[in-house]
């Protein structure tokens, strides 16, 4: 397994970063940032203004308290991770990308917080996974399932199981394990493992799903239709993964994700949609199906 735990960081050594950042708002808590080029400021900017990920930062902030492990699995930059590490006894922060793993170092060190930045990519088990990154590295897009013409490296990868022997390590307990999983599409790879985990840890996740990129990896050997089928099935079987778990919400509107709903998001638009989940463990402890329509439901009574 190949992780890089960033130490305690002096505040002399804080002090001579700070010129290189920005101080900004996000999630309720003030944090300082690299922003040594013009669309990191942009990014920053519009993070700080809502108008980015504002429900995985309430997923954050309704999840995280000082007795939590946050596991961050695509990092990017740190906004996520940052966020979580001024709340959580200890972050996990898994960044493939190494153009802002680098970056993520930079912000971790900026606000001393307790993040461990793992230089790695997730998957079925540790070994090597190729990434592709269209417009370059650095920015967060890079996927497994991008266009193979495009720019491309190969990285480590640790598994679940990699993690769950890290977290555990520190008296045999983890305590409460809190997960953030943003992969660009290698969700579909690593559904069962991911679920293993949260199983295994009682965790609640957020959970970025990417149907379109997908879809596009799809359309290099099928017609738009074979496409979209393989897009919807794909999707609803790790949507089944997790129902199996727990309680499967739609992390900007809370409703629950029907099977209506899903076919919505990947036949009716010009190209599927994007969408993230929370997940909470089921506490009856049993197994649910992925939900239908009330209305179905009501009619196969």
């Amino acid at each position: 397994m190949t992780a890089t735990a960033i130490p305690h960081i002096s505040p002399e050594l804080i002090g001579q970063l700070a010129p290189l950042g920005m101080t900004i708002m996000l999630g309720g808590r003030v944090i300082r940032v690299s922003a040594q080029r013009a669309e990191r400021i942009a990014f920053w900017h519009k993070a700080e203004s809502g108008a980015w990920e504002d429900c995985t930062l309430r997923f954050v902030k309704d999840t995280t308290d000082r007795e939590t492990t946050f596991i961050d699995i695509g990092a990017w930059i740190g906004p996520i991770a940052v966020v979580a590490g001024a709340l959580a006894k200890r972050v996990i922060a898994v960044e493939p990308d190494p153009v802002a793993a680098s970056e993520l170092e930079e912000n971790v060190a900026l606000n001393n917080a307790p993040v461990e930045v793992w230089r790695a990519g997730i998957d079925t088990g540790s070994g090597s996974l190729k990434l592709f990154a269209k417009t370059g590295f650095g920015g967060s897009m890079t996927s497994s399932l991008g266009d193979p013409s495009s720019e491309s490296i190969s990285v480590a990868t640790v598994s679940f199981d990699d993690i769950t022997a890290a977290i555990t390590s520190r008296a045999g307990n983890a305590g409460r394990v809190v997960l953030k999983m943003d992969v660009e599409g290698h969700e579909f790879t690593v559904g069962e493992q991911l679920v293993a985990f949260a199983r295994k840890h009682r965790a609640p996740m957020n959970l970025s799903l990417h149907p379109a990129i997908f879809y596009r990896a799809a359309r290099r050997t099928e017609g738009p239709l074979a496409a979209r089928l393989q897009t919807f099935l794909a999707t609803k079987t790790l949507l089944d993964r997790l129902a199996s778990y727990g309680r499967v919400r739609v992390s900007k509107t809370g409703q629950p994700l029907t099977l209506p709903l899903l076919a919505s998001f990947v036949f009716l638009r010009r190209r599927p949609k994007n969408f993230s989940v929370d997940v909470f463990p089921d506490s009856r402890n049993m197994a649910p199906r992925f939900q239908r329509s009330p209305q179905r439901r009501a009619a196969r009574r």
